[in-house]
Formats: structure tokens, C-alpha cells, sequence
């Protein structure tokens, strides 16, 4: 899930509920972490991915922040906690697998990490282990390898369970692998591992972004991170100056200067001149930008292919963007074409031709035409993913 930078800061304004939702005594101490609830909340945000202090129940209690922050309206008060169980469905809805997990993520080759009494392991599309639960926390993957935490330190797993890289590592957080490197934080610092879990770029940057893109990585020196620039995978500093950056995607990318954005090219020349409020990277041939404080479309010749008139809009993913219109969200194509109405509290991108949407605090699967596929039922969901989609329950 793709939010605004605008959100960012109505979280920052409203700090009490932030701390309602993510520091309550409700929650497990490693959902917590030791992290206060604002870096934890960016750096999610940032990254999109799941480790031991990231997981379906703190993307639960986010989205119910962020569904506030559409409505204008504070609800879903966590005054009584109700325990929410994991399982997994088909495209008919039906369970394949019944809720009985405290926390489940996707499958991914016919596998799946799954946590029970705070303890994670694999099952296959039956439910059966293939990994008995014997980690505390498992972090990103390769096609052959997680990282998993065990008394205290991350190591690198593979998939018949054995270690790769033995658990050394005291990671304070871990971004995806992109070009085979994923950025990593020790001791506040940001450096890159290889899918081996060697350490190839020594952390010493203040952050790392997202990760790799076309062999350069967006970096930050300064405690305050007001000083960007890229550096290649050798570590080597290609070019700075930036106030922030995104990735490289098409052979540009997006650059904060003077508080306005544009885009430069891998010669760190400005290419797009035109001045925008915000600028996401390109994703399939177009790039999210904000401009008089709405939301529109440009390819990477600056040229303006939908127009900003969006009160919100993600990044384009299999062919769809999620876009806001009077606090509802729903679909468009690349053409600018709304194919679903902006109708439902929130929605995800689509994911093996289905996508999740939430209205009236339940949410289902819609297909391209918006019809439901599968009713409003479950209280989480967040897309399909070899065929099964994970969902929770409240109990």
C-alpha cells in the first residue's frame, strides 16, 4: 500500500493516536520493538515489507489511522482489543487454510511463513509445516533464502532449513532485496547485504530509501536527513546534493531541491524542469506527481498524460492506479479512464486480477469491472499472491 506524504504529516499532528494504536499495552512487545511509533511507521511506509516489527496487525491498525485521515473522522477507537486470527482463502473466498495463525504472510512458490505463539515457521498450501515455528521473527527473502531472527541476532535461512549466513547480525530494521542487495540498519546506520548476507556497502548513511534501482541506490549523510545523493553498489558516491530522492526508474529520477521536485537523469543532470509539490518514481512508463495540491500523471518526457485533478493517486501496478475523489477511493486505467467509481473507504492495488477493498470497516475482492468477486467478510486482507490470499478475523 502506496500512502501520501501528506499523511506523514497528519500522523505527525496527531500523535495520540498514534500512540493509542501502536503503543497500547495490547500489543506484543515485538510488534513494539524499540522503536518509538513515528520512525517505525515511516520506515513501513517506506519500505512495504514485513519483519518481526512489521506485520498484518500493525498494517491492521495503520490502515484505520490512514482510513481517519481520508474521513476526517476519528473511529475505531482501540478501547477493547479483539484478538485477530490468519488464515488463507482461494478466489472463491472459501478457506483453504482456517484462521488459527497470529500472524500469516504471503505465499510465495507454494510456501509460506506463519507465526503461533510468537514463534514463526513455513507451511505449504495444505497448512502443514515445512518449517517447524521455531524463530522469533523472519525478515525479507530471495528465491532461496530468509532472514530469520533467533536468540537475538538475524540469519540468513534457506528453504530446506539451513543456515546460509549463521544468525550474527543485530539488525534495527531491513529493507526488500532489489538487485540482488537489500539495505539494512545497525546502530542507526544504513548499509547493504547481498543475498549470501554478506555485508558489500558497510553501513555509514543516515538512510537508504528504498534500495537499488538500475545500479544506484538513493543514500542520505546527515543525521536530519536533509542531504541525498546515490551511490553505485561498489559504495562509491555517484553524485549529491539532494534534499531527498527516489529511485531510478526509465533512467530518471525524482530529486528534492529548494523545496520542489523534478527529475534528473543517471548524470545527475535535470531533465524534467517543471517544479511539483511531490514526485513518485516511474511505474509502468508513468510517474505520480502533485501539483496546486492535486494529483496527476507524466511520462518521462515531463509531458502531463493525466491530469491532476486527484484528491490522492498511487503509482500505477498491473495496469490500475488507486485514486481518491471526495475521501472515496477506486481505479483508473493508464488512459485516465475511472473503470471502478471511487466508492470504498480504501483500496489496494490489484493482485492476479483482484484487488481489496474496504467499506464499512470489512473488506472483499473486486475484479476490474468492480464487481465483487468475494464479499465483504473479513476484517484484513491484502491481495493474492500464488493463489491464495491471506486474511484475518477478529475473534
Amino acid at each position: 500500500m502506496d500512502y501520501p506524504l501528506k499523511f506523514i504529516t497528519w500522523l505527525e499532528d496527531h500523535e495520540d493516536l498514534c500512540i493509542e494504536q501502536f503503543n497500547s499495552s495490547d500489543i506484543p512487545e515485538y510488534l513494539k520493538g524499540n522503536i518509538e511509533w513515528y520512525p517505525v511507521i515511516l520506515f513501513h511506509m517506506e519500505s512495504e515489507l514485513y519483519d518481526g516489527d512489521f506485520d498484518t496487525e500493525f498494517d491492521r491498525r495503520l490502515n484505520l489511522l490512514y482510513e481517519m485521515f481520508i474521513s476526517g473522522e476519528i473511529k475505531h477507537r482501540l478501547s477493547t482489543y479483539k484478538k485477530t486470527l490468519y488464515g488463507y482463502v482461494d478466489k472463491t473466498g472459501d478457506f483453504v487454510i482456517e484462521p488459527k495463525f497470529d500472524n500469516a504472510l504471503d505465499f510465495y512458490n507454494g510456501r509460506a511463513w506463519v507465526s503461533i505463539n510468537s514463534k514463526y515457521g513455513v507451511i505449504n498450501k495444505k497448512g502443514d509445516y515445512l518449517i517447524e515455528p521455531l524463530y522469533d521473527a523472519v525478515g525479507s527473502s530471495t528465491e532461496n533464502a530468509t532472514w530469520v531472527k533467533i536468540n537475538g541476532a538475524w540469519g540468513l535461512l534457506d528453504n530446506n532449513s539451513k543456515f546460509i549466513m549463521e544468525p550474527r547480525y543485530d539488525f534495527d530494521s531491513m529493507g526488500r532485496y532489489y538487485e540482488d542487495l537489500m539495505s539494512v540498519t545497525i546502530y542507526e546506520k544504513v548499509g547493504f547485504v547481498d543475498t549470501k548476507g554478506n555485508m558489500v556497502i558497510r553501513p555509514c548513511f543516515n538512510d537508504g530509501g528504498i534500495g537499488f534501482s538500475e545500479g544506484l541506490a538513493p543514500i542520505s549523510f546527515d543525521v536530519d536527513n536533509s542531504w541525498w545523493g546515490f551511490t553505485d553498489k561498489c559504495g562509491v558516491i555517484v553524485f549529491e546534493g539532494f534534499e531527498n530522492a527516489g529511485n531510478f526508474s526509465n533512467g530518471l529520477a525524482a530529486v528534492l531541491r529548494s523545496g520542489t521536485w523534478n527529475y534528473i537523469n543517471k548524470s545527475g543532470q535535470t531533465v524534467i524542469e517543471t517544479e511539483f509539490e511531490e514526485a513518485d518514481d516511474f511505474e509502468e512508463g508513468l510517474a505520480c506527481i502533485k501539483i496546486n495540491g492535486v494529483y496527476g500523471f507524466i511520462n518521462d518526457s515531463g509531458d502531463c498524460l493525466i491530469e491532476p485533478k486527484y484528491e490522492r493517486a498511487t503509482s500505477f501496478r498491473n495496469g490500475f492506479s488507486n485514486i481518491t475523489i471526495n475521501g472515496k477511493e477506486g481505479f483508473i486505467n493508464r488512459a485516465g479512464e475511472i473503470v471502478v467509481e471511487p466508492k470504498f473507504d480504501l483500496v489496494f492495488s490489484f493482485e492476479e486480477e483482484l484487488a481489496v477493498v474496504y467499506l464499512n470497516g470489512k473488506c472483499g475482492c473486486i475484479n476490474a469491472q468492480g464487481d465483487f468477486v468475494i464479499e465483504q467478510q473479513f476484517d484484513t486482507a491484502f491481495g493474492f499472491s500464488d493463489g491464495l490470499m491471506c486474511v484475518g478475523m477478529q475473534q
